[in-house]
């Protein structure tokens, strides 16, 4: 305050009677301004005794007409008057204290209108001198001693009214400042409160501390109305629109309150940190004579609309009121009922204290961490957010100092409560960015914050979690590298560095991505990608940014070598980041059908996020950049096989639909040529509806409606919308983006415009067409530009003299290249790699290059890309300079001899040579592709399929003659080197793929009609090879012209590498040679059908199949590798494959060789797999080496689901036979270790580990449904057909197509496995006994049995697993509403009831003695088997019901239940009396021989079929019709439906299961089996009935095996008509001749027949008779008591069989060495029924 001015004498005016003579309002504001100006002039050291008139005037302005004037200026006056004469009388005020607080109330309304008062306003200055006064004069002071005196002394009342004028007085003058004046009303205001503060003795009013904390608890920043706001508003009459003009109701603005207040709070700190501290801790102890006397709130807004007090209602009692109980505590319920929460938050001004003040809360600290264990919700819920604030708030040590405390707090990420759990995620991670330097403690939160993640059962828990690690991770700073200073703020503000986020933590959130909830795990990989590509990619590629794209080659390759390499900081950093694209592309697995939006986001973060986006702008790579990080991120995956995998299969399901679409748009184009309304617009139209479906089913579900998963008809109206589209510009954007090789231009036109233009056609078509174009276009991971550049880079690489770069880069190609071709074939790539290639093979290198070359597979990789890129360039490819060109006749295509200067004559030159010279395997077969592939598909040729073949002959045939010369094709010599043995390995490798991909010259013969060079490298591989009929080859052996060959062999080279995985030559050279015969048979047959099947018009060569003696035989070969455990024909006498790893790589190759001839599209399985070959097979899968094991699962899963070498190219896909479909039940791995004896075999199969297995098991449950799906749709198209293919579908389809049918074979082949658990021990009610025995019995004995019950849990432990892995798919398959479960029971119970047949033993079409020669690793006889049976049924019985949860599984079916007939034999129940043809009575002897020869049957049948009615045929077997009509109607009936199956379900029409003549081993020669007419009339045996009767009545029976030919008989079977089955008749021409039809039957017969039982005729085939140790064979023990008729080769004959009235017959080619299996039959009851009216004859 400045010095008052002096004067020599007070004037006049310092008087009461001055102011009573003012007349008016005006006067008196006058005489006032002229009292306050004479006050301030007199002296400071005036006396007011020398101015007598002053007491006066003290008295006259406090009267109530002046200070309560009506005339806001006359107070202010008067106010600014007494605040003169306060400091005139000061320290004793003139007035009473009454008069003083009447002062004071005034003052305190004149200066609240301060803040308000802008400082150009009138009265500011007037406003400010009253503050100037308080703050220089400590007027305030006055109030403080009426408080201090009154409270001790005076009256309660005036001292409470002196306490709530100095409250008033501390609050208006911390609200009276604004942020508009000047700095010094802050000052003085922070100066008035002080000075009454410190004026306090001892304690401090609670009221004074509550003013200045509720300012503290408001913080630095509060939110006011926005004037803009409301004159937007106005302006717009009360309605804001738009965007640009809308501003926001409130802005923020600066709290002066709590600047003033902590100002004060610092100021005084001495003073007020003990009140303070008790009252803090008071409040949040509950103390209650604290929260009496304060009005701060101890409970927060958001802890009270979390908490607050919630009524559960129940129903009303009668005659009683509402019943209504509360959740939470009463004292919280007391205490926020009794509350207004007005006051401030206790936790907010203790968080705003450890600004201000932070040694105020040093006891505070650790009250509130008592609170943390309060069983209290609520407050529980608060300490804990207030330390985590307190912790985590940016320059705050309170976490160092108060450690016990950080630990406790802690351990609320495991609080019971979600919101705690919550509030600690939002700590933690704030915590972790605030004090990244405190390394204890931030391990500490990392751990703690993993947990709440890994571990949290709410949802939106670990959201958050997800959501705040990620966002902490991404604003992180990047990491620089030394010497450079990392970004590291963000507008000011310091970013914490990406250290402060730990491997754990991201861990932790990318286990995330296979959550249950779908916005988890789309939150998570979306969270990673983008931290991976900000602190991984981008960083690591910084330096090859900078450079462009003419970037060096050393900064390239140092910037790969730093992310391949392992130690130090770096291998830390790799570690860290390196596995999140694995992650990323592991996520392809959700299908659409399980979550589409995730897998959209997959492709959106392949595409846009890992190598940032494909549009330019300065954040986007260079092309050069993308090239590097591709290739590091593919070497990486590559790290990982299963997300390896992942990564192709989405970019394959990319690939499919860039030609999905494509064929689509070319037959929507087509149809649009059509003329309106003709038949072939319709047909046009219907064909592109077609493909646009199949386009769809590629892409995210159509929404529709606005539903997320749409109806059939919604889907529909979308596609037609977008169908029927009028703006052609739509279709030419999505034509530019179906070629892979578009530029990113194009991609980015098409996401911009598509949209747009398909606005008209609604929302679902709009999002469904923004979809396919994301998932269509290329993005800027790979694309043909990067593609590009990963070429030249690894020819930059390769020139540089680094290998493994090189290497890196190429395998980007690969990928590529095997995905989508035309990236490699089109724009200069093709031309790029010749070139590399050329100079990978032909530039000179020191030896340890060559090595490191050889060992990184340089040539091998580029040897692969230009096999599978040539077809994109074979129709751009050059002609060269005077070569003749491909399409004339006398020019062979190649030229050997000659060194052209074209680049693709020199890419010849180099393939020849690699497949004849030094090439490896792989390169050689990479050779021939390559070949193969630059002559270019046949549709892509002029002459088409006629022009391919031509090609092939002139490309191969020199190439072949060339690789089956003697000096190459022949056995490798033991005394020879190393290097000059392995050649037949690479020749093999390079014939097998000549037979593949060129089977015109394979299998064309040489002139003159000679043997071709195919058939003769075919004979090599099998009777050399294979069978060692010869043991060696030669020169002499050869034809004359053998001497001409493609090179001369050059000497063995030094240097070439062995051979690996410890496989020697010979078993190379015997697995190639399967390669080769496998190869060659399915090529030729599938090539053969495809040429079929598009009834070419061209004059094509005939391309015969092999016969079926070859393919038989290669059958039998397989098949005895297999059983021989690994040994080949011709090396039985141990010279070669003697070691295990050799024995174990041919088993491999001969199962899985062997499965592929069984493929489905190939139609051979059924004719030359025998059910002991089946058995045969199945031994792979119980292999005791890992690597044949998981290859045979492997291949196993391809079979099911189509992929991989069962794909059919050009064919139908066919369903795989549902006996190979039962397979699954032995690919469940054993529970201990990678061997059990519970696994079968004494060391036990070897687990091959739980993804292969059960990757095996979901692929059998995707063919279980794909089947049902077409087994339902074949039903339903077969009864619109009529009863004749209905019938055909009950006789035949169902049996191949219903998935439930593939029980009967896996339960027989679980009861000869050895490992099943035995009868004895393991029935129930047996264990106890067997256990009592146990204890029984001495020491030693007891603790052999205690083994043997151990082995017995252990088997059947395993015998349920394999029965669950059996049953889950087929039940699974229907969901929770399966009504399979009564069908399998009733099938479990009737296999159980037939004896299975031994297929096992040497010859399975003969009888068996028990102790017949035990069968690999199966010991286990017919007897034991059926008793295992009985073991097998109980337990399938367990594994069913244990599915059965709803009423409508047990719903009953309504069909038949049949078994496969050569499995099983008949059932011993029960000897039915046997019925005569011959008699009319039931009553003849039982050996009465039969009265009439065969030909009066013969005769006697053919006079009955001309006399019977036309009708249509059933399912009855008893029909007979010609092979001739029954190829014809069968074709029919099959072909009007096969072709409208789904593509992997169509079933195979071949021949049902049959048996193939059983072969000896090469080496001791082969035995034809023989048959005379009169051993064709001989008795049928008992295993070879065709159909028993089960549930028809008790009475059904079976006749009982023999055990040795002197016991054998056959047992008669008497099976009503209703329920009989037909034999297996199929559609092709293979099998048509052994198709049965209905024959019409004469009204007298019917008659006849309706009267008396009928039975079913067995049919006979060509058996061969077991031979005794003497050679003679064995005789017939008994005749037949009866006679029945049996059709060979379409004659009816009779043969001494017991059997009843016989109505019909079974046809069966004479000559046909195989033997059609049928099927056991057991009726349902809807069967019984039908034949209820014609009761059976009791049987004896």
């Amino acid at each position: 305050m400045a010095p008052r001015r002096s004067a020599g004498k007070a004037p006049e005016v310092l008087s009461a009677a001055y102011l009573e003579r003012a007349g008016g309002k005006s006067e008196l504001l006058r005489r006032l301004e002229n009292v306050t100006e004479s006050l301030d002039q007199l002296p400071d050291d005036c006396d007011p005794a020398s101015h007598p008139g002053l007491l006066s005037l003290a008295a006259a302005l406090v009267s109530p007409p002046i200070l309560e004037h009506k005339d806001k200026d006359v107070r202010l006056r008067a106010v600014l008057a007494a605040c003169e004469l306060f400091y005139l009388y000061a320290p004793e005020p003139p007035w009473e204290a009454g008069e003083i607080l009447a002062i004071f109330r005034q003052l305190i309304r004149q200066l609240g209108n301060l803040h308000a008062t802008s400082p150009e306003s009138a009265h500011f200055e007037s406003y400010f001198r009253i503050l100037e006064q308080l703050s220089e004069v400590k007027i305030g002071v006055v109030l403080v001693d009426l408080v201090r005196t009154e409270r001790g002394g005076g009256d309660g009342e005036e001292g409470e009214s002196a306490l709530e004028t100095l409250c008033e007085l501390v609050r208006t003058l911390l609200h009276c400042a604004h942020v508009d004046h000047p700095p010094e009303v802050a000052a003085h205001a922070e100066l008035a409160v002080a000075a009454c503060i410190e004026e306090f003795e001892g304690n401090i009013p609670v009221p004074i501390l509550e003013e200045i904390l509720t300012c503290v608890g408001g913080g630095p920043v509060v939110w006011v109305p926005n004037p803009a706001f409301a004159t937007v508003k106005n302006k717009k009459g009360g309605k804001t629109k738009g965007k640009d003009d809308e501003a926001p109701p409130q802005i923020q603005q600066t709290n002066t309150s709590y600047l003033l207040a902590a100002k004060v709070l610092r100021r005084t700190e001495d003073k007020v940190s003990s009140p303070l501290a008790s009252l803090l801790n008071g409040l949040l102890t509950g103390d209650p004579r604290v929260l009496e006397t304060t009005t701060l709130s101890t409970v927060d807004a958001d802890a009270a609309a979390l908490l607050s007090p919630k009524t559960k209602k129940k129903k009303t009692k009668k005659g009683g009121a509402d019943s209504g109980t509360s959740d939470d505590s009463p004292s919280l319920a007391a205490h926020l009922a009794s509350k207004d929460n007005a006051g401030a938050n206790v936790y907010a001004v203790a968080y705003e204290l450890h600004r201000i003040a932070p040694q105020i809360l040093t006891t505070v600290i650790g009250t509130v961490s008592h609170e943390l264990r309060n069983e209290d919700v609520a407050r529980r819920w608060q300490a804990t957010r207030l330390l985590g604030r307190l912790f985590g708030a940016r320059g705050s040590d309170i976490a160092a100092r108060f450690g016990p405390c950080f630990r406790e707090w802690l351990k609320r990420s495991y609080d019971p409560e979600a919101k705690v759990r919550e509030t600690m995620v939002k700590c933690l991670t704030n915590f972790l960015a605030a004090h990244p330097r405190e390394t204890d403690l931030c391990a500490d939160a990392t751990e703690a914050l993993a947990a709440v993640i890994s571990t949290e059962a709410t949802v939106d828990v670990r959201l958050l979690g997800i959501r705040q690690v990620c966002d902490l991770a991404h604003g992180a700073s990047v990491a620089g590298p030394p010497g450079s200073a990392a970004d590291d703020t963000d507008g000011g503000k310091r970013k914490p560095p990406i250290a402060v986020v730990s491997a754990e933590l991201l861990r932790a959130v990318g286990n995330r991505v296979s959550s249950k909830n779908k916005t988890e795990r789309k939150d998570a990989v979306t969270g990673l990608a983008q931290v991976y590509y900000k602190h991984h990619l981008k960083p690591a590629v910084r330096d090859v940014q900078a450079g462009g794209d003419d970037a060096d080659i050393d900064t390239i390759l140092d910037a790969l070598r730093a992310a391949q390499s392992s130690g130090g900081e770096n291998s830390a950093h790799e570690e860290k980041f390196a596995w999140i694209p694995r992650r990323v592309f592991e996520c392809a697995c959700f299908s659409d059908a399980v979550d589409p939006e995730m897998r959209s986001r997959i492709f959106q973060l392949v595409d846009d996020v890992l190598l940032g986006t494909a549009k330019g702008g300065g954040n986007a790579l260079t092309p050069t950049a993308r090239a590097v990080g591709l290739a590091m991120i593919v070497a990486g995956v590559r790290e990982k096989d299963n997300a390896y995998r992942w990564m192709q299969s989405l970019f394959v399901q990319r690939a499919r639909l860039q030609r999905a679409l494509g064929g689509y748009l070319d037959a929507r184009a087509k149809a649009r040529e059509c003329p309106a309304g003709s038949p072939a617009a319709f047909a046009a139209e219907s064909e592109a509806t077609e493909k646009l479906e199949a386009v769809a089913a590629l892409t995210a579900p159509v929404e529709g409606n606005g539903r997320s998963s749409p109806d059939k008809a919604d889907a529909a109206a979308v596609l037609g919308k977008v169908h029927k589209a009028k703006d052609k510009h739509i279709f030419r954007i999505l034509s530019t983006i179906c070629d892979p090789a578009h530029s990113p231009a194009a991609r980015a036109r098409a996401l911009d415009e598509l949209p747009k233009r398909t606005k008209g056609l609604g929302a679902p078509a709009q999002s469904w067409v923004k979809n396919l174009a994301r998932r269509c276009a290329m993005g800027a991971f790979l694309n043909a530009e990067n593609v590009e550049h990963c070429v030249l880079l690894a020819r930059e690489s390769f020139e540089a003299g680094d290998c493994p770069a090189a290497a890196a880069f190429l395998e980007c190609v690969r990928l590529a290249a095997s995905i989508f071709p035309p990236l490699v074939g089109a724009g200069e790539s093709f031309q790029n790699l010749v070139e590399f290639f050329d100079a990978a093979r032909t530039t000179s290198m020191t030896a340890g290059m060559r090595r490191e070359m050889e060992k990184c597979g340089v040539v091998t990789t580029l040897s692969e890309v230009l096999a599978r890129g040539g077809a994109g360039a074979a129709l751009a490819r050059p002609s060269s300079g005077n070569k003749k060109t491909a399409d004339d006749d006398d020019d062979d295509g190649m030229d050997f001899d000659d060194d052209g200067t074209s680049s693709y004559d020199t890419l010849r030159a180099q393939l020849l040579r690699l497949c004849t010279r030094d090439g490896t395997p792989e390169q050689a077969r990479n050779g021939v592709l390559a070949i193969s592939s630059l002559i270019g598909p046949a549709a892509n040729l002029p002459g088409g399929t006629k022009a391919r073949a031509q090609k092939e002959r002139r490309e191969f045939e020199p190439l072949l003659k060339a690789l089956a010369n003697p000096a190459r094709l022949a056995l490798p010599d033991d005394d020879a080197a190393p290097k000059a043995r392995g050649r037949i390995v690479s020749v093999l490798s390079a014939i097998a793929a000549i037979a593949e991909c060129a089977p015109y010259a394979f299998n064309a013969p040489r002139e003159g009609n000679r043997t071709g060079w195919g058939h003769k490298a075919v004979d090599f591989c099998l009777d050399t090879a294979l069978l060692g009929k010869h043991a060696r080859r030669n020169a002499s052996q050869m034809d004359d012209d053998d001497d001409s060959d493609l090179e001369d062999s050059p000497p063995a080279k030094k240097g070439r590498r062995s051979n690996g995985h410890g496989v020697s030559i010979h078993c190379q050279m015997l697995c190639g040679a399967v390669e080769v015969l496998v190869g060659h048979i399915r090529a030729t047959i599938r090539i053969g059908r495809q040429t079929a099947l598009a009834k070419s018009k061209d004059d094509l060569p005939a391309l015969a199949p092999p016969s079926a003696e070859h393919i038989a035989e290669v059958f039998a070969t397989l098949a005895q590798i297999i059983e021989d455990g690994g040994v080949p024909p011709s090396s039985v006498d141990g010279r070669h494959c003697r070691t295990a790893r050799d024995m174990a790589e041919l088993r491999r190759s001969a199962s899985v060789h062997l499965l592929r001839l069984c493929d489905a599209s190939l139609k051979l399985e059924e004719t030359h797999l025998t059910p002991r070959m089946w058995h045969v097979l199945s031994l792979a899968l119980l292999d005791e080496d890992k690597s044949v094991r998981g290859a045979f699962v492997d291949e196993l899963s391809c079979l099911y689901t189509g992929a991989g070498a069962f794909r059919a190219v050009g064919l139908p896909q066919l369903a795989p036979s549902l006996r190979f479909v039962a397979l699954v039940t032995l690919c469940a791995d054993g529970d201990h270790g990678a061997h059990s004896a519970a696994n079968g075999l004494p060391a036990g199969f070897a687990n091959v580990g739980h993804k292969k297995t059960h990757a095996a098991k979901a692929a059998a449950t995707r063919c279980t449904k794909e089947l049902r799906t077409v087994c339902q749709s074949a039903a339903a198209q077969c009864r619109s057909l009529g009863r004749a293919a209905e019938a055909n579908f009950e006789a035949r389809l169902k049996r191949k197509l219903m998935p439930e049918y593939v029980v009967p074979y896996a339960m027989h082949l679980l009861a000869f496995r050895g490992e099943t658990a035995s009868a004895a021990g393991t029935l129930a009610g047996e264990a106890d006994d067997a256990a009592s025995d146990v204890a029984s019995e001495g020491d030693e004995e007891a603790g052999a049995s205690g083994e043997v019950l151990h082995g017995q849990e252990a088997s059947q432990k395993m015998l349920r697993k394999r029965l669950k892995w059996l049953f889950d798919p087929l039940v699974q398959s229907l969901g929770a509403s399966a009504d399979n479960i009564s069908f399998l029971l009733r099938m479990v119970e009737t296999v159980g009831k037939h004896p299975p047949i031994n297929v096992l033993a040497a010859d399975a079409d003969l009888d068996l003695d028990e102790d017949a020669e035990a069968f690999a690793g199966i010991t286990v006889s017919e007897n034991e088997a059926e008793a295992r049976m009985k073991i097998v049924a109980q337990f399938a019985r367990e594994a069913l019901l244990a599915h059965v949860k709803k009423d409508v599984n047990l719903t009953a079916y309504p069909g038949r239940i049949c078994v496969p007939g050569d499995l099983y034999g008949a059932r011993r129940s029960v000897s039915p009396k046997p019925v005569y043809e011959s008699d009319d009575s039931d009553d003849a002897p039982k050996r009465k021989k039969p009265k009439q020869s065969i030909s009066h049957y013969v005769k006697k049948r053919e006079s009955e079929e001309k006399m019977k009615d036309d009708e249509v045929a059933d399912s009855s077997p008893a029909s007979v019709i010609s092979p001739a009509a029954s190829s014809e109607k069968d074709e029919d009936l099959d072909m009007d439906f096969g072709d409208t199956l789904s593509p992997i379900a169509k079933t195979n029409d071949s021949p049902a299961l049959a048996h193939s003549s059983r072969k000896k081993r090469a080496t001791s020669g082969s035995s034809k089996r023989t048959k005379s007419k009169a051993s064709s009339g001989k008795k049928r045996r008992a295993d070879s009935i065709d159909v028993f009767d089960d549930f028809a009545s008790p009475e059904g029976s079976g006749g009982k095996r023999a055990k040795s030919a002197k016991r054998s008989k056959a047992t008669p079977v008497s099976v009503p008509k209703e329920v009989r089955l037909p034999k297996d008749v199929t559609n092709d021409s293979a099998g048509s001749g052994a198709a049965s039809s209905q024959k019409k039957r004469s009204s007298k017969k019917k008659a006849a027949s309706a009267k008396k039982d009928e039975s079913f005729d067995f049919s006979d085939s060509p058996v061969k008779p077991k031979s005794n140790s003497n050679g003679r064979r064995k005789k017939s023990a008994s005749k037949a008591p009866a006679k029945a008729k049996i059709s060979i080769g379409g004659v009816t004959k009779k043969a001494k069989v017991a059997v009843g009235k016989a109505t019909s017959s079974s046809r069966r080619k004479k000559s046909s060495p195989v033997e059609t299996s049928p099927m056991v039959s057991e009726p349902s009851t809807s069967s019984r029924r039908a034949s209820s009216s014609r009761r059976r004859r009791p049987m004896v």
